[in-house]
C-alpha cells in the first residue's frame, strides 16, 4: 500500500513473507521535464522468526511477607519468566488455592496476583506460588499474619471465699487475636439479700484493667 504526501512516499507493506526479500526501486519525476527523474534504491530482507530459547520457569519477585487485620484485603504478587509460559499454582499449607468468594487469582503473561477479602484469622499460615514448565520450576513463600480482638476467656471463671476476701481465676482465651495479651478487665455487681431474698443487681463498678505484667 502506497501513501503519499507533499514531498513524502512511504509504501506499507502487510502480511511479509520471505518472497518480499530483494530490492526496491523508487522513482520520482520532476514535473513536465521528461528528463528531470529521481531514483532511489534499498533492499528489504525478511528473515524468518526465531522462536525465543527454552527457558525453565523461575521466580523474579516473590509475594512479601504482611500483617492485617481481621476483615482486611491482602494482596500477594508473584513475578516469573520462562519458555514456555510457566503453569502458576498458589497454595497455602501444602494445598493447592482455589478460588471462593474471599480468594481470587488473577494471571497474565508474567505476573500472577492471589486475592484475599474479608479476610479471617484462618486465613494466617505461610502462602506459597509455584511456577513450573517443561525445563524446570521455582517457588516462593510468604508469611500473612491475621491479628484482631481476642476471643473471650475460656470456661467459667474459677471463685475462691475466704473469711474476708474473694479470689477470682479464669484460663486465657482460646485465641489471643494473633498478638500477644496485654491485659484482662473486669467489672463488678453488688446484691443485696435478706430473709426475703435477692435485691436486683448494682451499677457495674469501674473498669479495673489488671495487665499480664502483674501476674
Amino acid at each position: 500500500m502506497r501513501n503519499r504526501k507533499e514531498g513524502l512516499s512511504i509504501l506499507r507493506v502487510f502480511g511479509l513473507q520471505h518472497s518480499h526479500s530483494g530490492e526496491i526501486k523508487q522513482g520520482a519525476d520532476c514535473g513536465r521535464k521528461q528528463d528531470c527523474v529521481a531514483i532511489a534504491y534499498t533492499t528489504l530482507a525478511v528473515l524468518p522468526e526465531v522462536p525465543p530459547s527454552p527457558c525453565p520457569a523461575h521466580i523474579l519477585g516473590g509475594p512479601q511477607d504482611c500483617t492485617a487485620l481481621i476483615g482486611d484485603r491482602i494482596v500477594l504478587e508473584a513475578l516469573f519468566a520462562g519458555h514456555p509460559d510457566p503453569i502458576v499454582k498458589w497454595m497455602r499449607a501444602g494445598r493447592v488455592i482455589s478460588e471462593t468468594t474471599n480468594k481470587t487469582m488473577k494471571t497474565t503473561k508474567g505476573q500472577s496476583v492471589l486475592v484475599l477479602t474479608d479476610i479471617t484469622a484462618d486465613d494466617s499460615g505461610k502462602y506459597t506460588v509455584e511456577v513450573t514448565n517443561e525445563h524446570g520450576g521455582d517457588v516462593a513463600s510468604a508469611s500473612v499474619a491475621v491479628e484482631g480482638p481476642p476471643d473471650p476467656p475460656g470456661g467459667r471463671p474459677s471463685v475462691s471465699q475466704g473469711d474476708d476476701r474473694v479470689a477470682v481465676a479464669w484460663c486465657g482465651p482460646p485465641y489471643d487475636g494473633g498478638c500477644m495479651l496485654t491485659g484482662f478487665r473486669y467489672k463488678f455487681r453488688v446484691r443485696a439479700e435478706n430473709t426475703h431474698g435477692k435485691s436486683e443487681p448494682s451499677l457495674p463498678s469501674d473498669e479495673i484493667l489488671i495487665s499480664t505484667s502483674d501476674n
